[in-house]
């Protein structure tokens, strides 16, 4: 059961760390640490400056079946190399959210596997 805290309105990919899709920022390449039709979060590259929160630019998302997705982000949050961002509607087509996991279900499939 997923606890109070931890509820969310859209469907959230997390990627394990050998198959983190890229993100391009303004910064350049970036990994994705995980993504859902409305937000991401990623890591800032080696030695790039934090945004700032609020700011706004323009991402590729680049995902597994060579798929590029730009979209328009505004930072919500900053920790340490990890970026968190709305992504600004339209957002990620749900088709697309639905191609990432069935990538992941098949090249990860432990992780899908039922508690019990």
């Amino acid at each position: 059961m997923t606890a109070p805290d931890e509820r969310r309105w859209h469907y959230r990919v997390e990627y394990p760390e050998r198959a983190m899709p890229v993100v391009d920022t303004r910064d350049g390449p970036a990994r994705m640490l995980d993504v859902s039709e409305a937000g991401l979060r990623y890591e800032l590259p080696i030695g790039a400056p934090p945004p700032e929160a609020d700011e706004e630019f323009t991402a590729v998302l680049r995902f597994h079946d060579a798929r590029k997705v730009e979209v328009r982000v505004v930072i919500t949050r900053v920790s340490g190399r990890r970026v968190s961002a709305r992504i600004v509607a339209p957002g990620i087509p749900l088709n697309v959210m639905f191609a990432e996991q069935r990538w992941l279900m098949r090249h990860y499939p432990l992780r899908f596997r039922a508690a019990g």
